[in-house]
């Protein structure tokens, strides 16, 4: 069921949802392929909308809000996507025999999963802001974005990164700072 270009706005975001949740769920299952992660991502998407709604409420029309949640869950299950190859590859490098990975690159006798579990330890240390604004830069998202969906101003977001910065280096051997930032 597709809006009318000329309709009005939804008054709120429940309204909108019941409106558009079957083509969300059609949307999200055709990229995953998977009934429980398609809800998961529309899940997901419309918490993220929910966040930002003064921006989506302002749209002109109906379709305008449709069409940025359709975006949103489809930018959702892409997201999901990457994050389930990443933890394939990260499952696979932990259930590999102990040795089979070169040492990294600089000596220090550390192999590249030593040095990766040594910084999401260190990621993990950050405070909850710097560490929200962390993994959903390296997840790709804009500063921008980051600030959107934090519901922050982008000179916060870029504050939250630099201090992560700083204390990230920490979890490296010198001389392997640059390879975080």
């Amino acid at each position: 069921m597709t809006a009318n270009p000329a309709s009005p706005p939804y008054r709120n975001m429940e309204s909108l949802i019941r409106a558009t949740h079957a083509e969300l769920g059609r949307v999200a299952f055709r990229s995953l392929g998977n009934h429980a992660d398609a809800e998961d991502a529309v899940q997901s998407a419309c918490i993220k909308v929910l966040r930002c709604w003064a921006k989506v409420a302002g749209f002109a029309t109906a379709a305008q809000q449709r069409a940025y949640l359709v975006t949103a869950v489809a930018n959702e299950t892409l997201q999901m996507r990457r994050q389930s190859r990443r933890r394939r590859e990260v499952l696979a490098a932990e259930d590999a025999e102990p040795g089979w990975m070169p040492e990294f690159p600089g000596g220090y006798g550390d192999t590249a999963s030593e040095h990766l579990r040594r910084v999401w330890q260190a990621i993990s240390e950050l405070p909850d802001e710097n560490r929200e604004a962390v993994l959903l830069f390296a997840a790709g998202y804009e500063y921008r974005e980051i600030a959107e969906m934090l519901d922050i101003a982008v000179s916060t977001v870029r504050s939250h990164i630099s201090s992560a910065r700083k204390r990230l280096p920490r979890a490296t051997p010198p001389g392997r700072e640059e390879e975080l930032t």
